[in-house]
């Protein structure tokens, strides 16, 4: 799971004003990602308890790490094709058959 560290440095953050809404943002990154692919993310095998379960790796953490820079500087709802054809894109090989 990414870290505040990271999600800083991804946003160019050096000040720690932001840093509960950012937290917030990576938990909802991650919420989005699971709603997409219709599967529960884990981060460590020990956190399995269905066959479905899908192991975060480093794409899917770059996805998240993608939509936290998204909903930092898009901090009203827009539109925004590009961001959502490659969030569709990256996660497509992840979602469940038949959705």
């Amino acid at each position: 799971m990414l870290d505040k560290k990271m999600a800083k440095s991804q946003l160019n953050v050096d000040h720690d004003l932001d840093d509960d809404l950012i937290e917030l943002y990576i938990q909802a990154a991650y919420e989005r990602i699971e709603l997409h692919v219709d599967r529960v993310l884990i981060h460590d095998e020990s956190e399995r308890k269905n066959e479905a379960d899908l192991l975060v790796k480093s794409l899917i953490d770059s996805v998240a790490l993608k939509l936290v820079g998204h909903f930092y500087a898009q901090r009203e709802l827009v539109v925004s094709g590009a961001v959502l054809t490659e969030f569709y894109d990256l996660l497509q090989p992840y979602r469940k058959m038949g959705i």
